[in-house]
């Protein structure tokens, strides 16, 4: 009797297991994929705008004119892949590129990933994402961007920039600042991270209600009960720069050999 129900046992553990196997392949099997890839001709200093809601965004700079659009729409099943859209509306002077959602669907499941392409002097006037990160590397153009949940990161910057995340990292590294009119970067949660040139000519100005400030050849001053700021110039002045973050550090350092950060204790009372 024992033998029979430890049997019984065993066969149902099995069948249970068994079960669940079949659900996930079936699950898996339910994952679809449809890849985009487009290119349009762009003018070197082309504008360009970029919406999404879930995924991420990659862009990098190359010496062609023109634009390549590559993506990857991923959802758990044909309906909402069907349902979300990747609609472009180019012409030689801008091109916009836009990720449209359907209103009546709620929890659609895609998720759109991009890997785009453009001319080295192209102007980044909006590129936007809810949730996913945004890289940039490489753009000399002025650069405008923005992440609600996600990595915010642009290197080798070289005009005008503007970067704002509410929940997430941002980082802007600039190979050069002549010609640079500002540069602003914001979170709410987030850590801000500036890297200037060795011999970098600017106006900085940087808060931070919940976090530490760190910048190299410039003196920062604690506020007392909490929060931390600086106001000061590096070489000339010229270039304005403005970090401001809520709850998160900020650094601002030199790309060549950096200077030791000064820091003025708060004044109590």
């Amino acid at each position: 009797m024992r033998t029979t129900v430890r049997k019984c046992g065993q066969a149902l553990v099995i069948g249970l297991f068994a079960f669940v196997l079949l659900a996930n392949c079936a699950l898996a099997k339910d994952k679809v994929e449809e890849q985009f890839h487009q290119s349009y001709a762009l003018n070197p200093d082309g504008q360009v705008r970029l919406d999404n809601v879930n995924g991420k965004i990659h862009i990098t700079a190359w010496d062609r004119q023109e634009i390549q659009v590559d993506a990857v729409k991923r959802a758990d099943n044909q309906q909402d892949l069907a349902a979300t859209k990747i609609e472009i509306d180019a012409k030689a002077e801008r091109i916009k590129i836009h990720t449209k959602h359907p209103n009546s669907r709620k929890n659609n499941s895609t998720t759109v990933d991009y890997e785009v392409k453009v001319p080295t002097g192209a102007h980044l006037a909006a590129v936007e994402t809810v949730n996913g990160s945004v890289e940039i590397a490489g753009v000399r153009g002025p650069v405008n961007a923005s992440s609600v949940n996600g990595l915010l990161a642009a290197k080798g910057l070289a005009s005008d920039t503007k970067l704002e995340t509410v929940n997430g990292k941002v980082e802007a590294v600039f190979d050069r600042l002549d010609g640079v009119k500002s540069i602003s970067m914001d979170a709410v949660n987030g850590r801000l991270e500036l890297t200037l040139p060795a011999d970098a000519n600017a106006e900085v100005k940087a808060e931070s209600l919940n976090g530490r400030i760190e910048a190299d050849k410039l003196t920062v001053k604690k506020n007392w009960p909490v929060g931390s700021e600086l106001h000061g110039k590096l070489g000339q002045g010229g270039t304005r720069v403005k970090a401001e973050t809520v709850n998160g550090g900020i650094r601002v350092k030199l790309a060549g050999p950096e200077g030791k950060a000064q820091v003025e204790q708060p004044a109590k009372g």
